[in-house]
């Protein structure tokens, strides 16, 4: 639902920032089962080419200050490849025991074996709505995703949020 969300800051230079990025987040498991600490977000590279994504993080907060947001930063080097969807997880032992699969990032250093995001502050993600934001280092938006019952911030999204899916439920988004 909702219009495309495209950043109004796109270029500097001769150069397209992180801003213009057409990375997308493209699934939110935002209210998992109880005592399962599996959320997860799932940013998408719809294109014919990798994409530098390091530095960039998401956030629950996109609209407090840059240096006080709750951070989940994609670490040196974090090249997304083309057509290519990767999966930041809460915790990747619980996202295993329920997906069958392993995540890409994970944010709580359960797995050894799975990479993690570095942090800032505590990202959780609200079972009734918000906001989350993928952004370039200096804090540009990349893209929103809101859902539930919340109200949009005034920049990056054009609609009302999409609707709530409840308790195990993953939003999708086209």
């Amino acid at each position: 639902p909702g219009a495309p969300n495209v950043p109004t800051d796109t270029t500097n230079g001769s150069y397209t920032t992180a801003a213009a990025s057409p990375v997308r987040i493209t699934q939110a498991y935002y209210d998992a089962h109880p005592g399962v600490h599996d959320e997860f977000i799932a940013v998408t590279n719809p294109t014919n080419t990798s994409i530098d994504l390091t530095g960039c993080y998401l956030t629950d907060e996109p609209t407090e200050p840059l240096e006080t947001q709750a951070k989940l930063q994609f670490p040196a080097p974090s090249v997304i490849p083309a057509n290519t969807t990767w999966v930041i997880t809460e915790n990747a032992t619980w996202y295993a025991y329920e997906t069958g699969s392993l995540p890409t990032y994970e944010w709580t250093d359960a797995r050894p074996d799975v990479l993690n995001v570095l942090t800032q502050g505590v990202v959780s993600l609200s079972n009734t709505g918000g906001a989350i934001s993928l952004d370039d280092p200096t804090g540009a938006c990349i893209d929103l995703l809101c859902y539930g019952d919340t109200e949009p911030p005034a920049f990056g999204w054009n609609d009302t949020p999409i609707p709530a899916c409840g308790e195990g439920v993953v939003l999708f988004r086209n």
